[in-house]
């Protein structure tokens, strides 16, 4: 592998469950995956990101169903002085 360069592979997983205290309605549970690659020296690092790998349309919830962001593609490059 070339000195620098990474990979990187994360996901998060959250089963059914239910929205209201009466236990009736039901957000689905989900799978997403994210992946990472980077290349890194001693004054700047590149990264680029893919959230959301499969595109996944999934909802996060407390007292709402919230849909969540598909898939994003991000790219950073940072510099240090």
């Amino acid at each position: 592998m070339i000195n620098g360069f990474g990979l990187g592979l994360g996901g998060n997983y959250s089963s059914d469950h239910f929205l209201d205290s009466d236990n009736k309605i039901t957000v689905p549970g989900y799978f997403k995956l994210d992946a990472t690659a980077f290349y890194e020296q001693t004054k700047y690092r590149i990264s680029l990101k893919l959230n959301n790998l499969t595109d996944k349309e999934y909802w996060t919830s407390s007292f709402n169903a919230t849909p969540q962001a598909t898939r994003q593609f991000i790219a950073n490059v940072t510099y240090r002085f």
